[in-house]
């Protein structure tokens, strides 16, 4: 995705159902986190931490390997359609026109897609 693309947007949610938006609009990537509350959680008392939300030059290379990472991430993934486990990461992807919606198993690639999303609020 570069700075010229109409627009795009990312869902995710991680194994524990913490949220990520983010949203490519020409020059800008907004990135939102909106973590699991204890109120929301199934135990009562995790917490996701605190929300956050930046914005990233579309150039930054971590946008290009985010993109690389959901692609390596959707060709391995189920539908979706059968629900969802604990511990699974759930995203829905929109662009070029076109949503999908697809969930990845625990894992190294997830892992790794975990750590880069999260490392984007530095």
């Amino acid at each position: 995705m570069t700075r010229d693309d109409p627009g795009w947007t990312l869902r995710y949610a991680d194994g524990a159902a913490n949220a990520y938006e983010v949203v490519g609009a020409g020059a800008d990537v907004d990135v939102a986190y909106v973590p699991v509350t204890p109120r929301d959680s199934s135990s009562g008392t995790y917490s996701g931490g605190a929300p956050w939300r930046v914005r990233i030059d579309a150039s930054d290379p971590r946008i290009e390997e985010l993109w690389r990472r959901v692609d390596a991430l959707a060709s391995v993934a189920s539908s979706g359609d059968g629900g969802r486990a604990m511990g699974t990461g759930a995203f829905t992807v929109t662009r070029d026109g076109t949503t999908r919606t697809f969930v990845v198993a625990p894992g190294p690639g997830l892992d790794a897609f975990d750590a880069l999303i999260r490392g984007l609020a530095r």
